[in-house]
């Protein structure tokens, strides 16, 4: 026998049925990549130091100097280590996990890598057998973070601390007004005091001849010490090593060595007591 349905069933079977309204589903957005993660790993360091943009900036310039601008880089007291790069004899291959190891053997105390019962130091003689720096000679002062030379106004204007690319930037530039022929280069400056107008002060300036070679120079020279002896979390130069560069005829009378050894130091004292992430420079000769 067919069973009866209920009056309730039998009302809703009577009902117009509903449509459901599909909507349309939302992709969910995919999640961000977590590039923090790296960044919180205990023994995640950031290192500045920047062997591959100076390394690059030679590659590339190298068959550009002149004979006066090679004669004059060769006159540097950076000239071995230039050397290396010039003729394509440091390795460039690097191991974090090695130097993350040694910094951890790093004794801020006694500023010394400690390997069981022997330590071992950072001095000014062994960045002179590893870089070839000379030790001897007066202590580079990084005081007085300020540069007004005519060089700097050239070059980089009255802004901020130029960048790694900016200095690039310029020693391309000034490697090919260098190389000009006499005519042109004087027509190119005759060109720019009428164009910029400058005030009768900087106009007296422009008016000194410019050696291009020797700031050829002069930008090599910033760019080494940026990129790689005292690179730092900035990516920009203490002035004062501007000011160290562009002199030329005083350079070979400080003992570099013994700055960039203390820079190191300095640096490495920093990164354990503060657990900072970035080491400011040098861990190419560490």
């Amino acid at each position: 026998m067919a069973q009866e349905m209920s009056p309730q069933k039998k009302e809703a079977q009577n009902q117009p049925k509903r449509r459901i309204k599909m909507m349309a589903q939302k992709n969910k957005p995919k999640p961000k990549p977590n590039y923090d993660r790296k960044a919180k790993h205990p023994d995640y360091v950031q290192f500045r130091c920047n062997v591959n943009a100076f390394n690059s900036i030679i590659t590339d310039v190298k068959d550009k100097l002149n004979e006066r601008q090679k004669k004059l880089l060769k006159k540097t007291p950076f000239w071995y280590l230039i050397e290396l790069f010039y003729h394509q004899r440091i390795d460039m291959n690097k191991s974090d996990l090695d130097l993350v190891q040694l910094l951890k053997k790093f004794d801020p105390n006694t500023k010394s890598f400690k390997f069981g019962t022997k330590a071992f130091k950072i001095t000014g003689n062994a960045v002179t057998q590893i870089l070839g720096l000379p030790h001897e000679g007066k202590y580079v002062k990084l005081v007085n973070d300020r540069y007004t030379a005519t060089f700097r106004i050239r070059h980089f204007g009255e802004k901020g601390k130029p960048s790694k690319n900016q200095v690039e930037a310029e020693l391309l530039k000034t490697i090919s007004f260098a190389n000009q022929p006499k005519k042109e280069k004087a027509k190119a400056e005759q060109k720019k005091k009428t164009n910029k107008g400058k005030e009768k002060k900087e106009a007296e300036e422009e008016e000194e001849e410019v050696d291009y070679d020797k700031e050829v120079v002069n930008l090599i020279l910033i760019h080494l010490c940026m990129t790689f002896l005292f690179a730092n979390a900035s990516s920009t130069l203490h002035w004062k090593l501007f000011e160290y560069c562009v002199n030329l005829h005083t350079l070979s009378s400080y003992s570099w060595a013994g700055a960039v050894s203390a820079y190191m130091n300095e640096s490495l004292v920093a990164k354990v007591k503060a657990k900072a992430k970035a080491k400011k420079g040098g861990e190419a000769s560490i």
